[in-house]
């Protein structure tokens, strides 16, 4: 029995990129037309806890996109902030790495949730 050595390595090298880059998962887009406000989100407990009705108001509105749980390659981490509301309620959302970091030190009452 042969085994081309070559073909083994790629498939190796192939199956290590495609964990390196993440899972796509679904981010959805809710509204709460109460508020007039749309919210996004790709944690599947946030959805859930939507979907449930835990905070009053927000439904889908059957958008959604696809977008990778983790870093992959030619991307770039979305960091999310939210906004108390004393400042506005609601979030704020940026893929600029920069950005983020700026956002964080001007508006120390941002709420920094995440950057993924």
């Amino acid at each position: 029995m042969r085994i081309h050595v070559g073909l083994v390595l790629a498939t190796a090298v192939a199956a290590a990129n495609a964990l390196a880059q993440g899972n796509a998962t679904d981010v959805v887009e809710f509204y709460h037309p109460g508020l007039d406000h749309y919210f996004i989100s790709a944690a599947p407990a946030e959805i859930a806890a939507l979907d449930a009705g835990t905070h009053p108001g927000w439904a889908r509105t059957g958008r959604s996109f696809r977008a990778y749980d983790a870093a992959a390659k030619g991307t770039s981490p979305v960091c999310r902030f939210y906004i108390p509301p004393g400042f506005g309620d609601s979030h704020f959302y940026s893929a600029s790495p920069s950005e983020c970091g700026e956002v964080r030190a001007k508006f120390p009452a941002l709420v920094y949730e995440s950057r993924a």
